[in-house]
């Protein structure tokens, strides 16, 4: 789900194909709807922290995102996961980008 992983993302917006018919969040089933509602209420729970590292990101250059070996780069177990990374430097996201498997 676009919204569980876009709430991270420095421009937090829902994005779909100009042609997808049902784009809004309240044409969804109420099940996608509570996770879509979950993670804006997440995001503007993090308003504060996501402001103050983008301060940080202007004042220094370091990036606002951060690749594993940047924040930890003595452990080499990091390296393995690629769609894993920092955010700031206290909240590590690990989305979950595939479907399970049965």
């Amino acid at each position: 789900m676009f919204y569980q992983l876009g709430m991270y993302y420095p421009f937090f917006r829902a994005h779909t194909h100009i042609d997808y018919p049902n784009r809004e969040p309240w044409l969804q089933t109420q099940r996608v709807q509570t996770a879509i509602r979950d993670s804006i209420n997440r995001r503007y729970d993090l308003v504060h922290y996501i402001y103050t590292s983008f301060r940080y990101t202007t004042q220094t250059g370091v990036p606002f995102w951060r690749i594993m070996w940047n924040e930890f780069p003595e452990q080499s177990l990091f390296y393995e996961v690629a769609s894993q990374f920092m955010l700031g430097d206290q909240i590590l996201v690990a989305p979950k980008l595939t479907e399970p498997t049965a």
